[in-house]
Formats: C-alpha cells, structure tokens, sequence
C-alpha cells in the first residue's frame, strides 16, 4: 500500500521516502526513480526502542510534513518516534485489520492495545479499509467520528481472480 501511495504521488510533486524496517521485498523494485529508501535495519524483533530511535533520526533528516504508516506495529513505532521528535509531521495511520480479535491469544495484550489507542488518539487521521472496521477503532479506541476515514481496499480482488493471479502468487493474500 505505501509502494502504491508514493507512485501515486511521486517525486514531481513531492519529495517522498519509504522508510522500511528492513532492506528487501519484491515491490520496492516498483518505485519509480527519485523516490528514496532509508532502511531503518530493525536488528530484531525485541529491537522496540532502537529502531523508535533510528525512526527519530529519519525524522530529523529528512523533516517530514507528513508520514504514512500501516499495519500496528509500525504504526506504533510511527507514533513513539514522533513523541520524542523535535519535528512534529502529521501522523496518519493506516489499519487493515480490527486487533481485539487476535491480540488476546498474544503476550503482553494489554500493553499493546494502550500501544494501538495511543498511535489512533495522536494520530491526525486514522485510515481503515472498511466501515466495521472505522466503527470498532472508534468504539474501542475512542476516536472522534471525523478522525477515522474508510478507504476501500484498493486491490482489485475481482481482476486479480479473473486474470488467475491469485494463483501464481506465493503467499496469496486474497481470499480464492
């Protein structure tokens, strides 16, 4: 999904840089020239700190107006990062997936909803793929009606079973 945002808008317009956790991943290979990458090298999993620190570097650097994370992990680290930051960009989170479902069966499930409701409560707009989705993160987490808006998903499931993409890929993320 940021692959597709940043050649959407492109470095025309905007002066645009991916900042993964890690190096690698087949659509990076997709950006068009003029978009950077800065690779924040996550050493490992338990690396929550590190890499908040390496992320408010990355701010510094570069001064975002602007920055667009997806999936709650970084998402979190998005929000932490700009807590300490002296730069203060606009924070939009983006969420695919309602967590109350999953994050009981995990570790530290209370810390890391707080985690989730704090990155939505500082964000400047919350971005959901689905209505059930926008009201559950609004129910749960607090959020004002207008913080939270719906984006459909953009991945054009029905041309992708059409075509019989779906098939060739090796980790199918769309329902056959």
């Amino acid at each position: 999904m940021i692959v597709s945002i940043a050649k959407a808008f492109g470095p025309e317009k905007y002066n645009i840089v991916i900042v993964p956790f890690a190096d690698g991943g087949e659509y990076f290979d997709m950006l068009r020239p003029g978009i950077e990458k800065h690779v924040l090298n996550r050493p490992c999993r338990w690396s929550f700190f590190s890499i908040i620190v390496r992320l408010r570097l990355a701010y510094w650097r570069y001064q975002p107006e602007m920055v667009v994370s997806t999936l709650f992990y970084a998402n979190i680290i998005s929000c932490f990062a700009r807590l300490g930051s002296a730069s203060k960009p606009m924070l939009i989170v983006c969420e695919h997936g309602y967590h109350r479902n999953y994050l009981p069966t995990e570790r530290f499930t209370e810390l890391k909803k707080w985690m989730i409701k704090t990155s939505h409560l500082r964000a400047y707009k919350v971005v959901s793929v689905s209505r059930a989705i926008r009201d559950a993160l609004e129910k749960h987490n607090g959020l004002k009606r207008g913080a939270s808006v719906r984006i459909h998903n953009p991945v054009p499931i029905d041309e992708i079973k059409r075509q019989g993409i779906w098939k060739k890929l090796k980790y199918a993320d769309c329902a056959g």
